[in-house]
C-alpha cells in the first residue's frame, strides 16, 4: 500500500489504515515518544551534571533542606 491513506472493506464495516512511507501511524508515534524519552533523560542529566560541575544547588537539589544528588545515583536511576 503505498497510499497515504487504504481502506478495506471487512464484515460490512470500513477499515482505514493509515500509513506514511510504508509505516503505520502506530509505529511512527512508538518511535517518535521513545525519542522524546530519551532526549528528556538526556536533557535531565545534562542539567544535573552541569549543575555539579558550576557548583549551583538549585540543580542538584530537589529543595535547600534535602540532601544533594549524587552523581552515580543520578546515573543509575536513568538507566532504570
Amino acid at each position: 500500500m503505498n497510499n497515504a491513506f487504504a481502506s478495506s472493506k471487512r464484515s460490512g464495516l470500513i477499515v482505514t489504515e493509515t500509513h506514511f512511507a510504508g509505516r503505520s501511524l502506530e509505529s511512527i508515534a512508538n518511535r517518535c515518544s521513545l525519542v522524546a524519552a530519551a532526549g528528556v533523560a538526556l536533557l535531565a542529566l545534562s542539567v544535573l551534571m552541569g549543575g555539579w560541575v558550576a557548583g549551583a544547588p538549585v540543580f542538584i537539589r530537589i529543595r535547600p533542606d534535602f540532601a544533594a544528588m549524587v552523581p552515580g545515583t543520578a546515573i543509575c536511576l536513568l538507566t532504570l
